[in-house]
């Protein structure tokens, strides 16, 4: 059972005193301008509930995300999750001054696509062959331009279009903030969300299920992996239909 805490006034459970006497971390839930900030009751099921779509400008806005699920991926960094109009969006913030880059692993049979942002946006696909996840299909570069232009705009919608999925890119807004859209062709999903945090000469590996082994490290992507997708998210939808 995923450890839960509460900081709304911190409640810790206490032992007898004949016993010895621990301080079990239960889940947080916080309550922040109206967000839920939660473990969740399990770390691999997650239920996405429905809202408002944001704009993906590399902002991770209160009022914006005041309608998702908030889940704790270390003291300084969450990912903000919900779903609307047909499409999955995230947000991501980290601590000021770090640089996030994302990685969406979506496992879908015998594939994993991996949806990397960080100063541009690529897709890459491993396939399972004969028990192993051999790379097929390697990242292809877009989207890099920043601001708002009419040009900027369509690159992006275009890579929308061709890739069911856009991201925004590193200082396209905050550093240590990124927004992701992943159009949903089905459900349950079974995803892992991974996110390096880069910091002055220093990088660490958040992810969720919090702590899991991803199977390749950052960097170029290597031939094969050592993947383990029953050991990540199994994603659904509240009120799909909304």
């Amino acid at each position: 059972m995923t450890e839960i805490h509460r900081s709304l006034g911190g409640c810790c459970l206490e032992t007898s005193k004949w016993k010895y006497h621990v301080a079990v971390a239960l889940c947080v839930v916080l309550i922040l301008g109206g967000m839920v900030i939660a473990m969740g009751e399990d770390g691999h099921r997650l239920t996405m509930p429905a809202g408002t779509a944001p704009v993906l400008d590399g902002i991770v806005g209160a009022g914006e995300w005041a309608d998702s699920l908030v889940l704790s991926l270390a003291n300084d960094a969450f990912l903000y999750a919900k779903h609307a109009d047909g499409s999955l969006y995230l947000g991501v913030k980290a601590q000021t001054g770090s640089q996030v880059v994302g990685n969406i692993y979506i496992a879908r049979d015998d594939t994993i696509e991996i949806l990397h942002a960080s100063h541009a946006l690529g897709p890459a696909i491993y396939r399972l062959h004969e028990g192993v996840w051999s790379l097929e299909t390697p990242f292809v570069w877009s989207c890099r331009t920043l601001g708002f232009s009419d040009t900027a705009l369509a690159e992006r919608e275009a890579f929308l279009g061709a890739n069911g999925w856009l991201a925004t890119v590193v200082n396209l807004g905050e550093p240590e903030q990124m927004e992701y859209r992943m159009v949903v062709d089905h459900q349950p999903m079974r995803i892992l969300f991974r996110f390096d945090v880069h910091r002055a000469a220093t990088q660490q590996t958040l992810t969720w299920p919090l702590n899991t082994v991803v199977g390749i490290e950052a960097g170029p992507l290597p031939p094969e992996a050592a993947f383990r997708p029953e050991q990540w998210c199994v994603v659904s939808f509240e009120n799909p239909h909304l």
